[in-house]
């Protein structure tokens, strides 16, 4: 979990869930499929690597101290 106290996620948007004034925070992530690292492992495997990842690192913080809603996205560079 990020503690650092300017701690910044990459968007930040109001009423996506419907919620006028509920915010939602998101945190990008986009990988190459083709590096080595990842050529070995299924798609759907360092899709949800990645997505864990971002969730570790922020959704505790955004959920507990910020009351919001926390929705990683995270992106293949080759589609």
């Amino acid at each position: 979990m990020v503690i650092v106290k300017n701690a910044r996620l990459d968007v930040v948007a109001n009423g996506v869930w419907g919620g006028r004034f509920e915010r939602t925070f998101f945190d990008v992530c986009i990988f190459n499929s083709y590096a080595k690292s990842n050529m070995e492992t299924p798609l759907s495997t360092t899709y949800r690597r990645h997505e864990n990842d971002k969730c570790r690192q922020y959704e505790q913080r955004v959920t507990q101290v910020e009351h919001s809603s926390f929705v990683p996205l995270v992106f293949s560079a080759t589609g």
